[in-house]
Formats: structure tokens, C-alpha cells, sequence
């Protein structure tokens, strides 16, 4: 009886396989660190909309404490209303039992400097018509200062369609823009939306809030 003969090698299918199974092992790593790193970029973003949003609605509410309400514009239109923009003054002491108000200042959203309001995508980074926060103080005066408290400010609230008349977001207020500030007697709301897009070109939103008292 003859020896059976030893295989000679891997045939072309058996080498097929085999490769496929090979490239699926070695490419699992790949995708869990692809997954993870886009995930992390993800959590990265939308910290620092967070942070940002909340570091503007600090400035802003610390501020606002010490503006009376007869001393805001806005404030005098009633409550049901979203305003994007606010002049008022801060108390800066008595004259007596008089208060003494400090010159007017100014909150509003202007366009970023690359993207002009147009519909259009004019800076290339994903985004339509971002805005960007901006202070003014001493206003209409010869020293008159304008500083960015923030950027990547949306042009809608989250949730909200602008120029639909509808409340789309549920919160009893119509077409508010990424700032939106609301008065009720001597309470004001503060909205304020930042978004950006992400590497896997993903918008990503963030909404923080702030109620202040004002004094009456």
C-alpha cells in the first residue's frame, strides 16, 4: 500500500478565504479606532459649544442684573416677545436717593465677517449665515467700543424656523433667532444657540439658558 501523498499547497479559493478572514481581523481595530476617535471629536465639539454658550449667558445675565427695566428698550414691547438684540443702561450708584444710570450699551447679532447674510455658504465652513455676539458699549458715543462675546451663533434658535410664524420649538415664542432674550415684567430670558460642523461634516447644536431679575 502507497503512502498517501502529502498536499502540495493552498489552493486559489482556500487563499481567498483566507485573506478575507485575515483582512477582517486586522481591519476591526481600524474601525473601533476610527469609531472612537470620531466619537471623541463628537464629545469635543459639543463641550466647547457648551462651555462657550454658557461663559456668553454669564457675561450677559452679570450685566443685566444691575439694568433697570425702564432702562431697556426692549423691555417696554411686553412679554410674548423675542428680541435678538437689547439697549439698556446699568445702575452705577445714588445721587441721594436718585439712581444713577451709565451710558447705554448694546447686545446684537451681527454677521460673522466671512459670511454675510445672504443664504449663501460664503466662508465654506458648513454652515448659512452664522452669527456672531456682539457688545457695545458706551453707544453713540465718541468712545464707543465694540467687542465679539462669542462666535458660531446660529441663526435660529434650536428648534425654531425663522420667518414661519410658528412657534416650532414650544416655547411660547414665534421665529427667535440663535440670541433670544424675553422679558416678563421684571424676568428676562436668555436663550442663546451655537452650533458647528464636525469633521464628518455633522451639525451639532447647543442651546444654554439664563433667567435673570432685573431691578424694577
Amino acid at each position: 500500500m502507497k503512502p498517501a501523498r502529502a498536499r502540495a499547497g493552498w489552493t486559489l479559493l482556500e487563499l481567498s478565504v483566507a485573506t478575507t478572514i485575515l483582512l477582517g481581523v486586522l481591519g476591526i481595530p481600524g474601525i473601533l479606532l476610527l469609531t472612537s476617535s470620531g466619537a471623541y471629536r463628537v464629545e469635543s465639539v459639543t463641550s466647547e459649544l457648551a462651555t462657550n454658550s454658557r461663559r456668553a449667558l454669564a457675561a450677559l445675565g452679570d450685566q443685566l442684573v444691575d439694568a433697570g427695566i425702564d432702562q431697556i428698550d426692549e423691555a417696554a414691547a411686553g412679554p410674548g416677545l423675542s428680541h435678538a438684540q437689547i439697549t439698556f443702561r446699568r445702575l452705577e450708584g445714588l445721587a441721594g436717593a436718585a439712581p444713577v444710570w451709565g451710558n447705554q450699551q448694546r447686545v446684537l447679532l451681527q454677521a460673522a465677517a466671512n459670511d454675510p447674510i445672504d443664504g449663501v455658504d460664503n466662508d465654506g465652513d458648513g454652515l448659512v449665515d452664522e452669527r456672531v455676539l456682539v457688545w457695545i458699549e458706551d453707544l453713540g458715543l465718541p468712545g464707543q467700543s465694540t467687542r465679539v462675546v462669542c462666535r458660531n451663533v446660529s441663526a435660529a434658535l434650536e428648534g425654531e424656523v425663522l420667518g414661519n410664524g410658528l412657534d416650532d420649538n414650544g416655547n411660547d415664542l414665534i421665529d427667535e433667532g440663535g440670541l433670544s432674550i424675553a422679558f416678563d415684567g421684571a424676568r428676562v430670558t436668555i436663550g442663546l444657540t451655537l452650533e458647528r460642523i464636525t469633521d464628518q461634516r455633522e451639525r451639532l447644536q447647543h442651546t444654554s439658558w439664563r433667567v435673570v431679575a432685573l431691578r424694577n
